[in-house]
C-alpha cells in the first residue's frame, strides 16, 4: 500500500481562516454593540432569538442539531452492518417529526417555555391549560 502525504493546502487554509475570520467578526461586532448598549440582551433573549426568528432559522437550528457528527460518521457504519434497515428507522424518524410538529408544538408553544424539560416543572400549568382552555 502506498501511503499518501495528506495536508492543507493553500486553498484550505484559506477557507478555514475565513470560516475564523467571519466567527470572529459576528462576535466582536454582537460583543461591542452589547457594551455600546444599543441590544442589551437577556439569557433567554440570547437563548431564544428574542422569539422573532423566522421559519428559517429555526429550521436550520432544529436540523442542524439533529445531525449531529455522531449521526453523520455512525449512518455509513449502520447501513453497511443493517443494510436497509436503516431506511425504516428513517421512516420512523419522519413520523415521529410529524407527529412532534402536530400534536407537542401547538401545545407547548403558547406557554412560551424555552425547553420541554421545563413542563415537569410547570405540570400544573399545562394541566390547566390543556384541560381548561382547549
Amino acid at each position: 500500500m502506498v501511503s499518501e502525504d495528506v495536508r492543507f493546502g493553500t486553498w484550505d487554509w484559506v477557507v478555514f481562516a475565513a470560516m475564523l475570520g467571519i466567527s470572529a467578526i459576528i462576535g466582536i461586532f454582537y460583543a461591542v454593540r452589547e457594551a455600546l448598549g444599543h441590544n442589551e440582551a437577556t439569557t433567554g433573549e440570547y437563548l431564544m432569538g428574542g422569539r422573532k426568528l423566522g421559519l428559517i432559522p429555526v429550521s436550520i437550528s432544529i436540523l442542524v442539531s439533529f445531525f449531529s457528527a455522531i449521526v453523520l460518521l455512525g449512518n455509513p457504519a449502520e447501513m453497511y452492518t443493517l443494510n436497509t434497515m436503516l431506511v425504516w428507522a428513517t421512516v420512523g424518524m419522519y413520523l415521529a417529526v410529524v407527529l412532534a410538529a402536530a400534536i407537542f408544538v401547538p401545545l407547548l408553544y403558547p406557554l412560551q417555555l424555552t425547553s420541554s424539560f421545563e413542563v415537569r416543572k410547570n405540570m400544573l400549568y399545562l394541566y390547566l391549560y390543556v384541560f381548561i382552555v382547549h
